[in-house]
């Protein structure tokens, strides 16, 4: 065990030299937050007694500030989908509520000024056939409402083939 031991920390050690030192000359590693729907469901702690959960009584305001105020400049978020018709729509209509305009030009606002980026995920992406005039529509529109930096997909891993087209398709569509 002591020398698979030895090794392990040989290994760490080199494995971080080698990282360091491309990290130098390549560009930094960026984090988002995500948050699943903004401006409609607060996060909130998981609690096993829901007796002792904190009562959600903070504005989305103060939420995006906490967070920007922690030093978080990218976000991720969710609560939109690209539709079967190649719509960008609600993803849970008519339960969910949209995002706030005048909100998220605030936090668009305060996260650029920290050189932050903003993205919308649409989650999972499985259309019979996207229809390119439609959705660049769609999109142009979301991008009006909502300018964010770009888009988010979660695609089916059956295919890799299929996903490696759909992602050629909205990168060409979007450029």
């Amino acid at each position: 065990h002591t020398m698979w031991n030895t090794m392990q920390l040989l290994f760490y050690i080199l494995g971080c030299s080698v990282m360091e030192a491309t990290a130098v000359y390549a560009n930094p590693v960026h984090f988002y937050k995500k948050v699943k729907f903004p401006w409609d469901v607060k996060e909130d702690p998981t609690c096993l007694n829901s007796t002792l959960c904190p009562t959600l009584n903070y504005t989305w305001q103060f939420y995006f500030d906490q967070l920007l105020g922690m030093g978080v400049k990218n976000f991720v978020f969710g609560g939109y989908a690209i539709k079967q018709n190649s719509t960008i729509r609600l993803d849970w209509e008519p339960i969910a509520r949209p995002w706030n305009e005048k909100e998220f030009q605030y936090v668009k606002r305060r996260s650029e000024e920290k050189g932050g980026k903003i993205l919308a995920d649409f989650g999972f992406y499985r259309p019979a056939a996207l229809n390119r005039t439609t959705f660049l529509s769609s999109a142009k529109d979301f991008i009006k409402r909502y300018p964010v930096d770009g888009f988010r997909l979660d695609l089916w891993l059956n295919d890799p083939d299929e996903n490696i087209k759909v992602v050629r398709e909205v990168l060409d569509i979007t450029k």
